[in-house]
């Protein structure tokens, strides 16, 4: 039994599944096709915007001091970040091989074993034009580790009248401005302001109830998000910095999050779809960790056959997309019954007995 529109009596809001299950979904088809730079520009204004978001809507450091935020980050988001790099091992060399251009040197294959392992440890997708992540979307794991510490401590901040609140603001913009390339700890400067917004905002994201929004609200939201969304601007994660005007951007963001969480509440009265999206929503690291071992043979199979991969049609993008995230969804929850720890879901207390 349910107590709100989308939400249930444990107090969990299914919409917000639904809105990471959609924008999982668009992350899978972009990185499948870059064909439709407009596409790629909508799609990318907001979709991992949405994550940040939500992660900071989830965040929760009552009663909990630091190291237990700490020690509960590395086994949600660090361990899965090194077990996903690991899997990765065996697809990163085909992406040298479908983006030459993007490569430049890794024109062996013991080359690009060798940068991919550097890329695991530096942390970042592209490192000194030599070292690659071997899965380039495993930066948001780490990004959203830092931005989970860092919002530890401005939180914490608050009694100490803005002071160490602009040391953090200092430090993000030496972050942005300085552009360094490891650890992603350029996409946490990027998507810092994104988390703490969702922490802020946290009660009115799982509070929405449509079958109380006047319809004229829910239409100013959805016309803000496409008049963002469709202003000339490029995208927000673009290589971990913003081209263009910030302000819009962030406002692309915040407003496409928005518009999406309001249109999912709908989907709860879709029985079927929202049974899916809910899986789908609960399977999103193993989606990100492992939906390349789906589209890189696709791309593959597209570029011996068809012609470029970087031309892949919308339609072919889409069916591989979307065979890729039901599939997973299996695997997911494959490796949380055989193996939690790869899907963070392994015990804190473990961690802490230091067994």
């Amino acid at each position: 039994m349910k107590n709100r529109v989308g939400a249930t009596p444990t107090g969990r809001c299914e919409y917000l599944d639904y809105a990471k299950a959609i924008a999982i979904i668009l992350m899978v088809l972009l990185h499948t096709t870059s064909r439709y730079s407009g596409l790629s520009n909508i799609i990318g204004s907001f979709h991992m915007a949405v994550f940040f978001i939500i992660g900071g809507v989830f965040f929760n450091i009552n009663g909990r001091s630091f190291v237990e935020i700490l020690k509960k980050g590395i086994v949600q988001l660090v361990i899965p970040y090194f077990v996903f790099s690991i899997f990765a091992l065996t697809i990163c060399w085909i992406s040298p091989y479908l983006h030459p251009e993007l490569y430049p040197g890794l024109d062996s294959f013991t080359k690009i074993f060798k940068a991919a392992v550097v890329g695991i440890f530096v942390g970042q997708d592209y490192y000194s034009g030599y070292s690659f992540m071997p899965l380039g979307p495993l930066w948001f794991l780490l990004s959203l580790f830092w931005c989970r510490l860092l919002s530890y401590f401005w939180i914490k901040s608050a009694s100490y009248i803005w002071i160490r609140r602009v040391g953090i603001l200092v430090l993000l913009v030496s972050i942005y401005i300085y552009h360094p390339l490891i650890l992603s700890l350029d996409g946490m400067a990027v998507s810092f302001p994104f988390f703490i917004i969702g922490y802020y905002a946290g009660n009115f994201f799982k509070k929405i109830d449509v079958m109380k929004l006047q319809y004229k609200i829910v239409l100013a939201v959805i016309c803000l998000a496409v008049l963002c969304i469709f202003t000339d601007s490029q995208l927000v994660f673009g290589a971990g910095r913003i081209v263009g005007n910030h302000f819009i951007a962030y406002s692309r963001g915040l407003a496409g999050t928005m518009a999406l969480i309001v249109i999912c509440t709908f989907i709860h009265h879709i029985p079927r779809v929202s049974v899916w999206l809910s899986l789908l929503g609960a399977s999103t690291i193993t989606v990100l960790g492992l939906h390349c071992h789906f589209i890189f043979p696709a791309k593959v199979i597209y570029k011996l056959t068809l012609g470029d991969p970087g031309s892949i049609h919308i339609v072919y993008a889409l069916v591989v997309s979307i065979l890729t995230v039901l599939c997973l969804t299996y695997v997911h929850r494959f490796l949380s019954a055989k193996a939690p720890f790869a899907v963070g879901k392994g015990s804190v207390k473990r961690l802490k007995s230091g067994k």
